[in-house]
């Protein structure tokens, strides 16, 4: 009767360690995945923004002055509701296959600043943020293949985690 309760004892434990370590390994991957949307998403974001400001320069203006102007302050906008200057076309309206990439789950939407004015020194960026344990690391590690002039970490004391990615940074 010992053995058997060894035995049963035994298969608990080992039972335990395998479903946490396969727990763990569905953490990792989840992680590298959303590392990895993030990464596709910020590429897609710069890419349709910096496009809009090249079509909507203009040799006078220059092409930050070209670039979708937000309001709200430092909030920003959505970024689905971004236009092109000069135009009522959204960035992100599906027009040549280009839709508005969703952030990872835990991420909050993607939102865009722009105060632009005649001081050139005001960075233009997106952001998104995230109380997640799991979505912070993947912001970590994406954050760490990025210089600071082109992603920003920042999380506030209450654990939200905020990246921010530049299009251009501020040159105060």
């Amino acid at each position: 009767m010992g053995y058997v309760l060894f035995a049963l004892l035994l298969l608990g434990i080992i039972a335990a360690v395998v479903g946490r370590m396969n727990s763990e390994q569905q953490n990792a991957e989840w992680i590298d995945r959303a590392q990895s949307t993030l990464r596709g998403n910020l590429q897609v974001i710069r890419s349709q923004i910096l496009l809009c400001a090249v079509a909507a320069n203009t040799e006078d203006a220059g092409l930050l002055a070209a670039l979708p102007v937000s309001a709200n302050g430092e909030t920003g906008i959505t970024l689905d509701s971004v236009t092109c200057a000069g135009s009522s076309t959204k960035l992100f309206d599906g027009t040549n296959t280009v839709f508005l990439p969703r952030p990872p789950p835990g991420f909050t939407e993607w939102r865009y600043v722009n105060l632009f004015t005649d001081d050139s020194k005001r960075p233009i960026y997106v952001y998104t943020s995230t109380t997640s344990p799991q979505a912070t690391t993947a912001a970590r590690r994406l954050a760490r293949n990025f210089g600071t002039e082109e992603v920003e970490l920042k999380t506030a004391t209450d654990g939200k985690t905020t990246l921010t990615f530049y299009i251009r940074k501020s040159a105060a």
